[in-house]
């Protein structure tokens, strides 16, 4: 039986360091976490700069999802009492409360009892990139409490486990630091954004553009967020400056961001300036500001110079088509003049080219 529980140690330490690099590995460490002190799940929960993210094991996935639904997450007193404890181990239900709070406290009689659960084990790990990192691992009540055997066993992996947090966060800042480097050499204005719209970095040729760019992206808070889950793109046009040409940010989800738990970069933010020099193509434009292919074409014809008088005669459509494709284009731009638009739009660069 030792041996075997040696054997399980050594496969969770492996674990544990491989999910620094892999950040998927992570359900594999807390499944085993769980299978080492007889616990249903565990749940991995990281806080950075007011964003966090959240790994959960299967066994307790329906759990949390309740937990969450119904609003506990904000009021988790477990976790403020584990937090401010300070304590650099795993603490036990029965380290955090007496047994009379523990038959008063409204999370346990009113929501943990009636699913079942009701005993656990957590630590509290702060990486000193600064985020904070919840380790827990929920038992149901019939098996009873975390012994103390358990607790220990825990604790002798709880180092390994915050060495692999502070790789895991240093290593997602290298990767940030290699995708800005690789886009100054495509010549663009760029910067890494968090999931709520905060700079992590940024290349200097960003600089001209961050005030306003950044007051946009901010403004535009649910789309960020719509397309963080949909991982599609969004683009809004950046108006003329005395220090600039006018320019298109295009916000771009990374890829694998919610499978890495450490990352606090979920966009890429780029800036392609406008060359007055030519016109671009009706789908360039539609792609850029997510317009019908309608729609499109009187978006081009206007940063060609046509008015709607024109366009409508060209194109064989009623001015009150026209209009209404217009009001369409300018909501869609998030621009409230025509002008505004046409010199946003107006000969887009493509990337790396002059």
């Amino acid at each position: 039986m030792k041996h075997s529980q040696n054997l399980s140690l050594d496969v969770a330490v492996d674990q544990i360091y491989e999910a620094a690099f892999i950040p998927g590995l992570w359900d594999d460490v807390l499944k085993n976490l769980a299978s080492l002190v007889d616990a249903e799940g565990a749940l991995l929960f990281c806080a950075s700069d007011g964003a966090s993210k959240s790994i959960v094991s299967e066994g307790i996935v329906d759990l949390v999802t309740d937990f969450a639904r119904r609003g506990w997450s904000e009021r988790n007193v477990r976790a403020a009492r584990l937090l401010s404890s300070n304590h650099a181990g795993f603490l036990t239900d029965n380290d955090l409360f007496d047994d009379e709070e523990l038959a008063k406290e409204p999370m346990y009689h009113q929501f943990l009892r009636p699913w079942g659960f009701g005993f656990g084990a957590a630590t509290a790990i702060n990486v000193p990139s600064g985020e904070k990192v919840i380790i827990s691992l929920e038992k149901k009540f019939v098996a009873g409490p975390v012994t103390t055997p358990s607790v220990r066993l825990l604790d002798t992996l709880r180092p390994h486990l915050a060495r692999s947090a502070m790789i895991a966060a240093r290593l997602s800042f290298e990767r940030v630091s290699a995708s800005l480097e690789a886009l100054d050499a495509t010549g663009l204005a760029s910067a890494v954004l968090t999931s709520d719209g905060k700079v992590v970095a940024n290349n200097s040729m960003f600089e001209s553009y961050a005030h306003l760019a950044m007051t946009r992206a901010r403004e535009m808070g649910d789309v960020l967020r719509d397309a963080g889950k949909n991982f599609s793109s969004v683009s809004f046009p950046l108006p003329r400056a005395s220090n600039r040409p006018p320019a298109v940010a295009h916000i771009i989800p990374i890829r694998g961001y919610a499978r890495d738990i450490f990352s606090r970069a979920a966009f890429f933010l780029l800036v392609t300036p406008v060359d007055s020099g030519k016109i671009v193509d009706p789908a360039t434009i539609q792609s850029l500001f997510d317009l019908s292919p309608a729609e499109a074409k009187v978006a081009h014809l206007l940063a060609a110079g046509h008015d709607a008088a024109t366009i409508s005669t060209m194109l064989s459509v009623s001015m009150s088509t026209v209009r209404t494709h217009i009001k369409a284009i300018l909501s869609k731009s998030e621009l409230s003049r025509q002008s505004d638009f046409v010199a946003a739009v107006v000969s887009i660069r493509p990337p790396g080219q002059d």
